[in-house]
């Protein structure tokens, strides 16, 4: 009898079916990175002018016509509104101005002539062709579109997480890969054609059930397939590819410049997802956990005979059965991370970080093609800053631990975030923006491996779900926050670096969890947590967090 981990050793370990399947996977996640990512140029806001109907009749009556048509404010021209005339000639222009000259310095006298709400716009095209924005014009007093688009996208992410969690544990990963796959081609289609803003926003909601799915299916199906040896380097591999998604956005945007076709572009791929299904094996310990251990031996002796490795015949392979990684029920695993007071107070400090992290993970994402420069240019440097953090990540762990790199790299993006608005200075702006992308990508990394090490094996799953649902409304959240900068431009920098000062103090009141065993079940879990209370005798909030003495399990 053999243990799952040592059949599948036995079947390659990481041979070249893992290594196949791991390649095909990272494929096909970047599109997740693409899909979340691209309200970068969808929704792009470019420059505009009002657009009035008299256009032509004025520019025959003066050069530089503007004046004419936009009222001006400040020497600057009105985006939003316009001169209200019925017609446009020569003598209504001279009744109107304030003096009679033809030439092109003078203006329509404004406290004579009627001021109407503009009704048509005119774009410049020098990045983006079209846009939503452009599209359904989202423009004066309604720019607050494109940022609830995104917010729509995370909603349904966060709905999309459950559902996608539900249908790969109930009836397998393969299925659920089908379902995302073909889920991200129809409703990116849809989404594509789309005539008004309503539709879109809808319709990009119903994107978002699908649009992080595979991330989530392949991440769990790849480490499956391996051995614990090589789970770190497979992680990492599939993590590196959301960075590589944002690129591959900055590709298809740049030579294509129309957002319709941008998003057949990060969609249609998506069908790649059905080859993995029909190649792909199943899970072997999602086959052993539905107790079909016959198909499950099957399964490892299809991953030998491509790994080119010597194993028992699928008739004499006997596998010793495996607890499921959470044990519990999830209505019994909701109480049983709330039950006890060390874990519930560690739970709540969690689902702050995993909020902040990802608030201001997203808002430094998405305010990328907003900075000075090339927005081109900004978001794959935005995107080679991410990867570096992701490949970093391991050996910072392993070194300095996951709470020191966890604070550091929080209160470093926060303190990068503030100095924005202090600098204020457009080139210096872009660098700090790109430097704090930097460190809250070193930040969650670090999340995703600090909540697996440090709930029990009996509500881990669970538990590190409700921490991933938190991260998804910090990514609802994180657009609204940038909705402030149509009040001030450094607003949102603001809140965001505040957030992330907040979180890079709160993970000190975390224990380590470096080099210490998982735990398998609640009474161990607390036990840990009693003896290893982070840095809270030196924070004035122990008391409250429940970090500390005086907290009974």
């Amino acid at each position: 009898m053999k243990t799952l981990d040592e059949a599948i050793h036995e079947a390659g370990g990481f041979g070249i079916c893992q290594i196949v399947f791991v390649t095909a996977a990272t494929i096909f996640t970047f599109l997740t990175g693409a899909n979340m990512g691209a309200s970068i140029y969808e929704a792009y806001v470019p420059p505009s002018n009002c657009k009035s109907p008299f256009a032509n009749e004025a520019y025959n009556i003066c050069s530089d016509y503007q004046p004419l048509l936009l009222p001006m404010k400040d020497g600057v021209l009105s985006q939003c509104y316009r001169y209200h005339f019925t017609n446009m000639t020569y003598e209504l222009v001279a009744h109107l101005v304030d003096s009679n000259r033809t030439s092109c310095d003078f203006q329509v006298n404004s406290t004579t002539t009627d001021i109407i709400r503009c009704d048509n716009w005119e774009y410049d095209q020098t990045v983006m062709a079209s846009t939503i924005v452009t599209d359904f014009d989202l423009v004066c007093g309604s720019q607050w579109g494109g940022y609830l688009s995104q917010s729509a996208l995370m909603a349904g992410v966060g709905l999309g997480n459950i559902l996608t969690g539900y249908v790969s544990d109930r009836f397998g990963r393969r299925l659920a890969i089908l379902i995302i796959s073909a889920g991200m081609c129809i409703t990116g289609g849809l989404l594509s054609i789309t005539k008004t803003f309503l539709a879109y926003s809808i319709t990009r909601a119903f994107l978002g059930l699908f649009a992080y799915g595979p991330f989530l299916v392949l991440f769990v199906h790849a480490l499956e397939l391996t051995i614990p040896k090589y789970r770190s380097a497979v992680a990492q591999a599939l993590e590196i590819s959301f960075p590589f998604g944002f690129a591959y956005l900055t590709l298809v945007s740049y030579l294509l410049r129309g957002w319709r076709n941008v998003q057949l572009a990060i969609s249609l791929p998506a069908v790649t997802g059905i080859l993995i299904w029909w190649l792909a094996p199943e899970s072997p310990r999602w086959l052993m956990m539905k107790n079909r251990t016959d198909e499950a031996a099957k399964v490892l002796s299809r991953i030998a005979r491509i790994n080119k490795t010597t194993m028992e015949s699928k008739e004499r392979i006997e596998l010793v059965p495996e607890e499921s990684e959470s044990t519990a029920q999830p209505s019994n695993a909701l109480k049983l991370v709330f039950k006890t007071p060390r874990i519930r107070s560690v739970t709540l400090r969690m689902f702050y970080n995993w909020f902040a992290v990802s608030c201001v993970y997203y808002g430094l994402t998405m305010n990328a093609a907003e900075l000075s420069g090339d927005p081109f240019v900004n978001l794959l440097i935005n995107a080679a800053a991410e990867a570096v953090a992701v490949v970093l990540t391991i050996p910072l762990v392993n070194i300095c631990g996951r709470r020191m790199t966890g604070s550091l790299s929080e209160i470093s993006a926060g303190v990068l975030c503030i100095s924005i608005q202090i600098i204020s200075h457009p080139t210096a702006s872009t660098v700090l923006a790109i430097m704090g992308k930097f460190a809250i990508s070193i930040s969650f990394s670090t999340m995703f491996i600090t909540a697996s090490e440090i709930y029990p094996t009996e509500i881990r799953n669970f538990a590190t779900g409700l921490c991933s649902a938190m991260a998804r409304l910090g990514g609802v959240v994180s657009p609204l926050i940038a909705m402030m900068g149509m009040l001030n431009r450094e607003l949102p920098y603001v809140t965001f670096g505040l957030l992330a000062l907040l979180a890079g103090l709160l993970i000190l009141t975390l224990p380590e969890t470096k080099d210490v065993p998982l735990t398998q079940t609640i009474e161990e879990g607390v036990d840990f947590l009693k003896k290893n209370s982070g840095a809270c005798p030196s924070i004035k909030i122990r008391r409250p967090l429940g970090c500390c003495n005086g907290d009974k399990a």
